[in-house]
């Protein structure tokens, strides 16, 4: 059974998937892991870190023994010996609740620690889940081929449990799917499938199987196929073992993903190998948008690549266009709205394109009355105030001029929820014709600046000069100072909110060189600034204070809680469940502002787990 000094270290997460060490006795073992599976015809390899076995005697690394004790322990007395998991991968979940029931009260009491879960989500949603540290679903096989009820399942139980707790899916991996399983939310693997397959002569690789029998040649070079030049001389044993490498290797990989903060990414690129993975994603991004949303950072080193429709649909996407809708509001004293196309650079000021564009603008005497719009796919529309803030400072997309109908009908429907909103006198269009095609239907009333070829042509910035000139000329003057100040106030919307954006920004003056950007108070204190990289309003302790009275955005620490650098978990009291990774935080203690910094995992997830650094802080109180 599991022992008490058993416990799980995050170190880091992406998305669902979490990176950390499990502490267990002597042993330290990487999560996400595989437990390979050991008896006397298959052995796990040199690199398994845990098994799963049917032996009896006890082994150098962490043991999950069928028909022994869970985590054996050398010492185990007969007693102990009665807890056992004779049959838990093959139980189907589609028993009358009785049978479930009574297989539950077979497993002994104490240990509550290790809790097996039946696959039923009516049974196992009674149950008590809060002492359970790792939770093995007995009927995978069977949940997995039907991928709505196996999203609804896994994100059920994961909501259910705390954030530290681990997911055991027996019997259902291998290469090609394995990104997906820990992304969805799975710790634990097995190598089951590795030898159901290499039993049908079929080898394992990341983009797909194949049958040996197919093969002309030997597509690998791992330690099990490098010494042979002919197919026909791979064995069952040597398919084993290149199936097992094969999953080691995926399983590293993953692992890497996490750390560096790019696994959706190469989720994406395994599931194109399988229609069943495609559609596992679909309803994970649809019907359970929810739960991928909260455990998302808001931030991100890496670029953003929007190749695939399953791309368009990430967690980040969707909740940039929401804030954009709901949050953000427009500059009040803008009172002329101009469309513009994106650029391949990005941020898009630094474009040379932009840059023209800018140029445009203030060629004219009135250029702050103009807010810029960028129109682009797959994120639809980036007011300029945002476009430091990821993902809108860093994607990619394939250029061909072709706008598909989908992206046809994002457009259109955010541009005409975002003017239901956001009211203007006039609106100006420089768009490539190729998307004015499809939107001046929903623009009657634009004015259109007529050009030929690229939007950023001589010609086209010219035609354009002229009409921002003739939209200006006539309408009340706007000084930067306050166009400037009406900037930071939009983009503290879509961070903070419309209440807190108003609070942060009253009696203030914006001061510095874009991107660097300093709110001031009447007093000449700093509240916060804007930067290239992060994007957001970073906060000084006097912004902070600014913001006590909302009840947002909060930390609050234990009273006996002694602040000197980062807030780790076992310090925290209660936390703002709308907070989430790459926030701006404000950590308090007995009601007192005490410091500001950087949220590192989301507000139930501070509440929901035992380790793990909550708050990367900025500014303390001394």
């Amino acid at each position: 059974m599991f022992q008490p000094s058993m416990h799980f270290r995050l170190q880091n997460t992406d998305g669902p998937a979490q990176y950390g060490m499990l502490h267990l006795e002597k042993h330290l073992v990487e999560i996400p892991n595989l437990l390979f599976v050991q008896t006397k015809r298959f052995h796990a390899p040199s690199v398994a870190q845990m098994i799963v076995t049917n032996e009896t005697h006890v082994f150098d690394v962490p043991t999950i023994s069928l028909g022994e004790n869970i985590f054996i322990k050398s010492d185990l007395d007969e007693k102990n010996r009665n807890s056992c998991l004779s049959s838990y991968i093959l139980f189907p979940k589609d028993l009358p609740e009785s049978i479930h029931a009574w297989t539950q009260e077979t497993w002994p009491l104490e240990n509550k620690e290790c809790i097996i879960l039946s696959g039923n989500i009516n049974v196992d949603k009674k149950r008590d889940n809060t002492d359970g540290k790792l939770f093995i679903v007995s009927s995978s096989q069977q949940l997995y081929q039907h991928p709505k009820e196996f999203v609804t399942y896994l994100t059920t139980i994961r909501e259910n449990i705390m954030y530290d707790s681990l997911v055991y899916f027996p019997a259902i991996a291998n290469p090609t799917n394995s990104a997906l399983l820990v992304y969805c939310g799975i710790d634990l693997l097995d190598t089951t499938q590795a030898i159901l397959a290499a039993r049908n002569n079929i080898m394992f690789f990341p983009t797909g199987s194949i049958n040996v029998k197919n093969l002309k040649k030997i597509p690998c070079n791992c330690p099990s196929c490098s010494e042979l030049t002919d197919p026909s001389e791979l064995s069952f044993s040597k398919i084993l073992q290149h199936n097992y490498y094969a999953m080691h290797q995926e399983m590293q990989l993953i692992q890497s993903s996490i750390m560096n903060q790019n696994l959706r990414r190469l989720v994406e690129l395994r599931i194109g190998a399988n229609p069943q993975l495609i559609t596992i994603l679909r309803y994970l991004d649809q019907d359970a948008s929810d739960y991928l949303e909260k455990r998302t950072s808001l931030s991100s080193g890496n670029v953003l690549n929007a190749t695939t429709f399953e791309s368009t649909q990430r967690p980040e996407i969707i909740r940039f266009q929401q804030r954009v809708l709901h949050r953000y509001e427009k500059p009040k004293s803008a009172s002329v709205l101009l469309l513009l196309p994106c650029s391949m650079k990005k941020p898009y000021s630094f474009s040379q394109s932009h840059r023209k564009f800018h140029e445009a603008i203030f060629s004219s005497k009135n250029p702050y009355c103009i807010h810029e719009l960028i129109l682009t796919s797959p994120l639809g529309l980036v007011p300029r105030e945002l476009e430091l803030v990821y993902p809108a400072s860093s994607y990619d997309i394939p250029v061909t001029g072709t706008w598909y109908a989908d992206e046809q009908m994002m457009l259109r429907n955010l541009l005409q929820a975002y003017l239901h909103k956001n009211k203007y006198d006039t609106i100006l269009v420089h768009l490539p014709k190729e998307m004015t095609s499809f939107l001046k239907d929903i623009l009657p009333e634009a004015r259109y600046s007529e050009f030929k070829g690229s939007p950023n042509s001589s010609d086209a910035v010219t035609c354009l000069t002229d009409i921002i000139k003739e939209e200006t000329k006539d309408r009340p003057m706007i000084s930067g100072k306050k166009r400037w100040r009406e900037h930071i106030h939009s983009l503290a919307s879509y961070q903070f909110t419309k209440p807190l954006a108003d609070s942060l920004l009253k009696d203030t003056s914006v001061i510095g060189k874009y991107p660097y950007l300093k709110i001031m108070d009447l007093k000449r204190k700093q509240l916060g600034m804007t930067t290239e990289k992060r994007g957001f309003i970073s906060l000084t302790l006097d912004g902070g204070e600014r913001l006590l009275t909302h009840e947002k955005y909060f930390v609050h620490l234990t009273s006996d809680f002694t602040l000197k650098g980062s807030v780790f978990v076992p310090g925290i009291k209660d936390a703002d469940p709308l907070i989430r990774r790459g926030d701006e935080v404000l950590v308090l203690q007995n009601n007192s502002l005490k410091a500001v910094g950087i949220a590192m995992m989301n507000g139930e997830e501070m509440m929901k787990r035992a380790y793990g650094e909550a708050v990367k802080v900025r500014h303390k109180k001394s």
